[in-house]
């Protein structure tokens, strides 16, 4: 059986260490869920996007988690199904780890470290503009806070 879970776009640049960073993180912190990185935007967006400890009150606010972490799959159980909300055009990610936070499960930050480089072009999602995120983020927050 698979121990660790990790969803790759297929614009990623993945640095070598990634896994090993996210790992050892992992074997850190045996309560966290899944670990995260900072990562580099390269392309229409170019700018470092920097993540935070994890805070589950600003987790509710906003999302500052890549949705490449690397999670432990004895975190997702029955009670996360369906893991990916598929009527959502964006924010997957973010609705996600909210449904981990509502479950008690907590993520841990890998503290500046690049783990990978996102090429963004401008017709992808996170290029659609800030109307559309903020549309998207108003139903993920009406959804999954609590």
């Amino acid at each position: 059986a698979c121990e660790f879970f990790f969803y790759c776009d297929a614009d990623l640049e993945l640095d070598k260490f990634l896994f090993e960073n996210l790992l050892r993180m992992l074997y850190h912190e045996p309560e966290a869920a899944y670990a995260y990185c900072d990562f580099q935007w390269a392309g229409f967006h170019t700018h470092r996007k920097r993540g935070i400890r994890f805070d589950g009150e600003r987790l509710r606010e906003q999302n500052y988690i890549s949705t490449m972490s690397l999670i432990r799959m004895a975190a997702l159980d029955t009670t996360l199904i369906p893991l990916i909300d598929e009527d959502l055009k964006r924010l997957e990610d973010w609705a996600l780890w909210l449904k981990l936070y509502n479950h008690g499960r907590l993520g841990v930050y890998v503290p500046d470290y690049v783990g990978f480089v996102a090429h963004s072009r401008q017709e992808d999602n996170s290029s659609r503009g800030v109307r559309d995120y903020y549309y998207w983020a108003r139903v993920v927050q009406e959804r999954y806070v609590y």
